[in-house]
C-alpha cells in the first residue's frame, strides 16, 4: 500500500462488522505507521485492526481497490 491508494477494509476476525467492506484512502505512511482516512474524514492507524489478530500483518486487513498514480 502506498499514499493515495484506495483500499477496502476486510474484517479478518469479525471484530469490526460495521467497517467490513468500507473504503478509505491511504493518507500517510512512514516506517512507523500507515494511516488511512475513511471517506467520512476519520483517520486511523491500520495497526489498530491487526492488534485484534496478532497472527496477521496489518496490510492483510486491506484490499487495494485502486492504485494511486505512481511517479517514475
Amino acid at each position: 500500500m502506498k499514499i493515495g491508494d484506495l483500499v477496502r477494509f476486510v474484517d479478518r476476525t469479525g471484530s469490526f462488522p460495521a467497517l467490513n467492506g468500507r473504503m478509505a484512502l491511504v493518507a500517510e505512511q512512514d516506517e512507523w505507521a500507515t494511516i488511512v482516512e475513511w471517506l467520512d474524514g476519520v483517520r486511523d492507524d491500520i495497526a489498530y485492526y491487526a492488534d485484534h489478530c496478532p497472527f496477521t500483518e496489518a496490510e492483510a486487513w486491506w484490499k487495494i481497490i485502486s492504485y494511486a498514480q505512481r511517479r517514475r
